[in-house]
């Protein structure tokens, strides 16, 4: 929250941001709460809600497999902006 207040969440120049969990496995359920929560976080705080998306999959474990199939997902989504 610190951070935060102290930077302008609503300029022109904030960059775009793709959020990417899992919860196929403990590790990515324990990061997802802090994902969730992060994204929750910026949005409140006025952050540019076409500039930033949350994406959760529940299969999804944490590994590259997982990443590369996302990752063409990410790249359009960014694209289309």
């Amino acid at each position: 929250n610190d951070y935060l207040s102290k930077h302008d969440l609503k300029a022109e120049d904030t960059p775009v941001l793709y959020i990417f969990n899992g919860k196929g496995d403990s590790l990515e359920n324990e990061l997802c709460t802090s994902a969730v929560s992060m994204y929750n976080r910026l949005i409140s705080r006025g952050y540019d809600e076409s500039k930033i998306t949350l994406v959760v999959e529940d299969a999804f474990s944490h590994n590259e497999a997982y990443w590369r199939i996302i990752f063409p997902d990410m790249v359009d989504w960014i694209m289309g902006l």
